[in-house]
Formats: structure tokens, C-alpha cells, sequence
């Protein structure tokens, strides 16, 4: 909060009774503008490059493999 008040303005927030302050805080967070502090809006994700097929090395599931081996 000291970011949005100075600390010299705190002593008279001193004074408030709590629904006081509760009611002030809830007054002054209507008025504040969220998108000033977003940081940076995320951009699109890139995408997921192509797989590329090696007939070299095919893929050979692990069912297979386990049932070549109990033969």
C-alpha cells in the first residue's frame, strides 16, 4: 500500500475505526485502473514443430517389444 499512499498519509488511516478504513479501502480499489500494471500481455504460443519420420528408426510400441521378448 505504501506504493499507492505515502507513508505520511498512513497516520490519519490510524484514526479510522475498522468498518471506517474497510468502507475507505473498498472506495479507493473501485477507482484503481488493473490494466496499468499488467506487466506484458502473453502472446500467442508458437506451435509444436512437425515430427519428422526416420523410416531408419520406425516407432515400435513397448507392447510389441514385451511380447517379442516372452516369445
Amino acid at each position: 500500500m505504501f506504493i499507492a499512499i505515502p507513508e505520511e498519509y498512513w497516520v490519519e488511516f490510524r484514526k479510522l475505526l475498522t468498518a471506517q478504513l474497510i468502507k475507505l479501502l473498498k472506495m479507493l480499489s473501485k477507482k484503481v485502473k488493473l490494466s496499468r500494471f499488467k506487466k506484458h500481455p502473453r502472446g500467442p504460443k508458437k506451435p509444436k514443430p512437425k515430427r519428422v519420420f526416420d523410416p531408419k528408426h520406425p516407432h515400435v510400441s513397448t507392447a510389441k517389444l514385451i511380447a517379442n521378448r516372452k516369445k
